[in-house]
């Protein structure tokens, strides 16, 4: 079974760069063989990005943070997370149709990562040292 997929956009007053940055992230997750959900992670914007992707990309999960905590505010949408990988990317990317694949290939066993594997980086580095 194919791990599942999310791609999080962050965003902040970047209304300018979704439409292109979220047409490409839902063709690169229908394009994935497995499940791909798209997410916007939206940091307060004032510039009506929120409303724009709701009325644009009607599938695409919009998140509002509860402040502006700049690439902080991911680390409690990560968390919460219910798939097998998060792929988290800026607003003004473009994404190739087929990215997600190769991209998940590269993850074998080790799909999520907390904190607290993150605080004991040795083991990690170990651990991962195994595949090779």
């Amino acid at each position: 079974m194919k791990p599942r997929v999310a791609i999080v956009v962050l965003n902040y007053n970047g209304k300018e760069h979704l439409g292109e940055c979220l047409a490409s992230a839902t063709d690169a997750a229908r394009a994935y063989s497995g499940p791909c959900a798209v997410v916007c992670v939206d940091n307060r914007s004032t510039d009506g990005s929120r409303e724009f992707v709701r009325e644009r990309f009607p599938h695409v999960e919009v998140v509002e943070t509860p402040r502006n905590d700049f690439l902080f505010s991911l680390n409690a949408v990560v968390e919460a997370r219910s798939e097998d990988i998060v792929i988290v990317v800026n607003n003004d990317m473009r994404f190739d149709e087929g990215f997600v694949g190769p991209l998940v290939a590269h993850f074998g066993k080790h799909r999520k990562l907390s904190p607290s594997d993150i605080a004991d980086l040795k083991k990690l580095i170990e651990e991962l040292g195994d595949d090779k």
